[in-house]
């Protein structure tokens, strides 16, 4: 479970800004090991698909990060929700399940890089 930070009252919004993040980074590091390049997008789904024609079983064995694609954009601009204000609109509860995902791509991806190494 998250914590309130001594700084932030309301941290789920930048958790799960954090946690869209570190998947992308992570996919993109993954895409780059096999194939060399990779597109230039923030979507997990579109990168999800590049790693579908590399290695299908990978790409299946991460489909749920495709989730994370939600709060790339309602969680870093404030305009993006139609007036809603993130730090109501995202709970505690939900950045746990994207520190969840988030924390699968990161295990996935080390172990296909230490295999392919």
């Amino acid at each position: 479970m998250i914590r309130r930070g001594a700084g932030s009252s309301k941290p789920a919004p930048l958790v799960l800004f954090l946690c869209q993040q570190s998947a992308e980074k992570a996919l993109k590091g993954l895409l780059i090991w096999i194939r060399g390049d990779f597109a230039r997008t923030h979507v997990i789904t579109a990168l999800l698909a590049e790693l579908r024609s590399a290695d299908p079983a990978v790409a299946d064995e991460l489909r749920g990060a495709a989730a994370l694609d939600a709060y790339y954009q309602s969680t870093r601009y404030p305009d993006a929700l139609g007036g809603a204000v993130p730090a109501t609109t995202f709970q505690l509860e939900e950045a746990t399940l994207g520190i969840g995902r988030a924390k699968s791509v990161l295990e996935v991806v080390g172990r296909e890089l230490a295999e392919r190494t």
